[in-house]
């Protein structure tokens, strides 16, 4: 894969084990709110809670768990991630139990998809201008695209933005943003 870092180079840049993607998307987030980091919740804390009150993270988690790109999120590195719904995921076709026959090569595709949603720092919506180019933790970068009020990652909407972890910032994709060939 031409362009992209070595995972365990990704993974000793950003502090962890591993690096977890964007979940999460609380209902205030949806309605443009920001929730305060002062809670002290992680991204990943976030993110369950999320998913247990809606179900819309089941297999983002699930793909999370599986390519072991949890505990990085917990972390105090400052991160944007874009969180695709399981909606998302089932436009293709992948569920909540996918990748428990995965193979290893298949689980490091998928290591290179999931980094691709993950961006150092803080990136609030109102700081992607049209036409910005964002490099994400795989190497690659993603274009944004601001049509009206809405940001768009290649082809993927930001349905939820801004949602505050006191290490990073998420934001809510209904795509799953799928890395350069």
């Amino acid at each position: 894969m031409a362009g992209h870092y070595p995972r365990r180079h990704v993974l000793k840049a950003i502090g962890g084990t591993g690096a977890f993607l964007a979940l999460g998307g609380t209902a205030s987030a949806r309605n443009g709110q920001r929730q305060g980091a002062s809670g002290g919740q992680s991204i990943v804390e976030l993110a369950l809670e999320e998913n247990a009150a809606s179900g819309e993270f089941s297999t983002l988690i699930a793909a999370l768990a599986a390519t072991d790109l949890v505990d990085a999120l917990n972390g105090r590195t400052q991160l944007t991630a874009f969180a695709p719904t399981d909606a998302a995921f089932a436009n293709i076709g992948l569920t909540e139990t996918s990748f428990e026959n995965f193979t290893r090569a298949e689980l490091e595709e998928l290591t290179d998809v999931l980094l691709y949603h993950v961006t150092r720092g803080r990136r609030y919506a109102a700081s992607l201008n049209d036409g910005a180019e964002v490099e994400m933790l795989n190497g690659d970068a993603t274009t944004v695209e601001v049509v009206g009020n809405n940001v768009f990652l290649n082809a993927s909407q930001v349905i939820g933005a801004d949602t505050e972890a006191s290490n990073g910032v998420l934001h809510v994709i209904n795509a799953v943003l799928e890395p350069p060939a």
